[in-house]
């Protein structure tokens, strides 16, 4: 959601160009409606649509852990499964993952939990 209340969908795009791996923001989208899973696979399909990125060379997705995204009939990974035409891999964000990680109790690893915890609180400002 942004400040005016609006939801609103980021379409990340990682890929090869030789050894380099490349991140690109494929678009940002307003959910006009509702934020069903099955609005936000439209968006994304359209989204790749208007790049002419092939639906067949998607290895993976990551979303949060949010039912809309997750479901198993009508969750965006579901969804966006039958519309690819293959298993694609499912990952959790670097925040949600990061909220998991700080659950289990791990001390040994809190120097990169606290930098991690900066990061995230910056970004989600």
């Amino acid at each position: 959601m942004d400040i005016t209340k609006s939801a609103r969908l980021a379409v990340f795009a990682r890929y090869w160009v030789g050894n380099i791996i490349k991140e690109e923001l494929i678009a940002i989208t307003s959910l006009l409606i509702t934020t069903k899973g099955t609005d936000i696979c439209t968006a994304v399909r359209n989204s790749l649509a208007e790049k002419e990125i092939d639906l067949k060379r998607i290895v993976s997705v990551t979303t949060d852990g949010a039912p809309n995204m997750v479901g198993k009939k009508n969750g965006f990974i579901s969804l966006f499964k039958t519309d690819v035409g293959h298993s694609i891999l499912e990952c959790h964000c670097i925040i949600h993952q990061q909220a998991l990680f700080a659950k289990s109790g791990l001390t040994s690893l809190d120097n990169v939990i606290i930098l991690v915890t900066k990061i995230v609180n910056l970004l989600s400002s």
